[in-house]
C-alpha cells in the first residue's frame, strides 16, 4: 500500500472514530492560537473551514478555527475524492464514466439508500 493510501485510510478511520452521532458535541477546553501557516493558507485561499490534527500523545497539534471543533459532523463528501482516486488507482473502477448501480439494500441510515 502506498504511503498516500495508508495516510488516507488512517484519516478515514480517525474521522469515523471521532465523528460520533451527527450533531453531537464534544466537550473541549477553550482554544486560543495565533495566526499560523495553516491559517494563512485558509485565509489566502478564501476558504472557510475547520481543521484539527493532533498527535496521539497530544504533544503536536495543527489547527484552524479549532473553536468550532466542538460540534461533530460526519465527513460526508470529504472522502469522495480520495476514495475515488484510490478506486481508480487500484482499478476497482475502469474510469470516471463507470456507473456503479445501487445494490438495492436498504440501510439503517436512510440517506445512504
Amino acid at each position: 500500500m502506498s504511503k498516500l493510501k495508508a495516510f488516507l485510510f488512517l484519516m478515514l478511520i480517525a474521522a469515523m472514530a471521532m465523528a460520533g452521532e451527527p450533531g453531537s458535541t464534544i466537550e473541549t477546553e477553550p482554544v486560543s492560537f495565533s495566526l499560523n501557516e495553516i491559517d494563512e493558507l485558509y485565509h489566502s485561499s478564501g476558504i472557510e473551514g475547520v481543521l484539527l490534527i493532533s498527535s496521539l500523545d497530544g504533544d503536536v497539534e495543527y489547527q484552524h478555527n479549532a473553536d468550532k471543533v466542538t460540534w461533530t459532523n460526519i465527513p460526508a463528501s470529504t472522502f469522495k475524492i480520495p476514495n475515488t482516486l484510490m478506486a481508480l488507482e487500484e482499478e476497482v473502477i475502469k474510469d470516471q464514466f463507470e456507473i456503479i448501480k445501487w445494490d438495492g439494500v436498504n440501510r439503517a441510515y436512510v440517506p445512504w439508500n
